[in-house]
């Protein structure tokens, strides 16, 4: 189901330490996941009107998880059971979760050796983004993976940004109080790796579009 790199070098140059990849999903599996992709019922509004620590601004989409370890009370209503999700998913989130290849890549790209995973799919609608922030201390880093639907292209945003250089001293900045960015396109086969760390600032592109962003977020956390 996975083509898993020989290489495990991360590209920094400042930035979070990350790892863009094309057809890391087999492409037969891929298009049978993005035409199969759960049904929008199983998902709930993620975020409030409150603002994130620091003053930042709430990441409005819709989410989805599925765990087999212990994870704070704050995703209970997220959860749902593999049986729920379409043959498929179930299936490649099964072959995620056990796979020895998957847990060496991920292990030798963060240079760790035990973490828990917890996977999370999103939705994300029109006129929505996420600003710049950096992961919570629990967070080894995450494994996007964009399952954009037919019809998706470049101009529809919901593009992963990391920055680098802040230029204000308050830690709720907007994307244009950073000197400098690079940025990732979301479309056809393509996931992006990048490890949690201080100061590794990122976010995404406002969404442009009668579609929805959809992404699935393999999220490493610490064990």
């Amino acid at each position: 189901m996975l083509n898993i790199p020989t290489d495990r070098s991360m590209f920094s140059d400042g930035y979070a330490p990350h790892k863009y990849m094309k057809e890391f999903v087999d492409n037969d599996v891929f298009t049978e996941l993005q035409t199969s992709w759960p049904d929008a019922s199983l998902f709930k509004d993620d975020g409030n009107v409150k603002p994130r620590k620091h003053g930042q601004r709430p990441h409005l989409r819709k989410l989805m998880c599925y765990a087999v370890t212990p994870q704070s009370s704050y995703f209970d209503p997220y959860m749902v059971e593999l049986s729920s999700l379409p043959t498929i998913w179930r299936d490649f989130a099964f072959h995620v979760m056990h796979s020895k290849e998957y847990r060496e890549f991920i292990g030798d790209c963060f240079q760790i050796k035990n973490f828990n995973m917890r996977f999370d799919w999103h939705l994300t609608g029109s006129g929505k983004d996420v600003s710049p922030h950096v992961d919570s201390l629990g967070k080894e880093g995450s494994h996007l993976m964009y399952f954009m639907p037919d019809g998706w292209t470049d101009d529809m945003g919901g593009q992963t940004v990391f920055y680098k250089y802040k230029l204000i001293a308050a830690n709720n900045p907007e994307a244009d109080d950073f000197k400098d960015k690079v940025m990732y396109k979301n479309t056809g086969n393509t996931s992006l790796l990048f490890k949690n760390q201080e100061g590794g600032w990122h976010g995404v592109t406002e969404v442009n579009s009668t579609l929805d962003r959809q992404i699935f977020n393999v999220v490493i956390l610490k064990a």
